[in-house]
């Protein structure tokens, strides 16, 4: 796979969830009806592109990322009513799964 910038990528995990169990345990931790992020900067929310600058992303409860598969290197964030799997060093986008928040 390659970035927008055309450099090579490591291979990138996926999520390895479906969207119904991460519905599930965000409900149960609380995390509904959270807001989309705007189309513009959602349609940026995409595998193996960059985090955008400025996206208001938030971290998980505890409760929700014990639930959630744990990779070395990757963090699972909050992004609008997204969830996403990003490279921690480089903040590149594993995986989306969206409308898991909504």
């Amino acid at each position: 796979m390659r970035n927008p910038s055309g450099d090579a990528l490591v291979d990138l995990l996926l999520a390895g969830i479906t969207r119904a169990e991460a519905r599930r345990w965000a409900r149960e931790s609380g995390l509904v009806n959270m807001r989309a992020l705007p189309p513009g900067i959602q349609k940026n929310l995409a595998r193996g592109k960059p985090l955008p600058p400025g996206i208001a992303k938030q971290t998980l409860p505890r409760g929700m990322l014990a639930h959630l598969p744990h990779y070395a290197g990757y963090d699972w964030i909050r992004a609008g009513s997204d969830l996403l799997l990003v490279v921690t060093a480089t903040q590149v986008i594993a995986d989306v799964i969206s409308d898991v928040f909504r």
